[in-house]
């Protein structure tokens, strides 16, 4: 494969966390102190701050939310870029390399099964289940924990469960608007 092909290509996030279930800890290490170099390479920051434009529409991934959000650039900074969330949160210091400048595409696919959710699949305002004393009860994700996320039921009880425990939930009975009382934080 050659690197314009790469580039142009989609990422399968499943086959790589498959890769990295499988890696020992040492290699997860190495593995770690390598992408470290590489986001922090000051030549990659360059690249992707010449292609932003003030005015500019861009996606920018939070690791606080574990979600995709989008927003239009107010400023460049040496470190990061200012912006504007369009989900009305305000205005955000988003690092350079947190932008999908390229919009290259990822794939990700929504574990359907109990015991397939993690905090690395889960996003905050996620609706999922999870079973107690023989009752299914659906909540939405106000918080990722290490071990457990924290959830508001539809009858605005406050759990946290562990992820084990967890089923995604994609009947649209309960996927209903409703609002609830989650603080915004800011994104990464």
């Amino acid at each position: 494969m050659t690197a314009n092909t790469l580039a142009a290509s989609a990422i399968n996030f499943d086959e790589v966390m498959q890769f990295l279930q499988s890696a020992s800890t040492y290699e997860l290490f190495r593995l770690k102190h390598y992408i470290g170099n590489e986001i922090a390479s000051p030549i990659r920051t360059e690249q992707i701050k010449a292609q932003l434009r003030v005015g500019q529409r861009v996606e920018y991934f939070s690791t606080r939310s574990q979600a995709l959000h989008s927003g239009v650039v107010c400023k460049t900074n040496i470190k990061y870029a200012v912006i504007d969330a369009d989900d009305g949160t305000g205005r955000w210091n988003v690092a350079y390399y947190s932008i999908n400048i390229n919009s290259r595409p990822i794939v990700q696919n929504t574990p359907t099964k109990l015991g397939s959710l993690n905090k690395n699949n889960l996003a905050l305002g996620a609706t999922v289940g999870f079973t107690n004393n023989g009752i299914d009860i659906i909540g939405t994700v106000t918080k990722l924990n290490p071990k457990t996320a924290s959830l508001l039921t539809t009858e605005n009880e406050r759990w946290k469960v562990y992820y084990e425990h967890l089923f995604p939930v994609i009947d649209g009975e309960s996927q209903e608007a409703r609002t609830f009382d989650v603080l915004p934080t800011p994104v990464d």
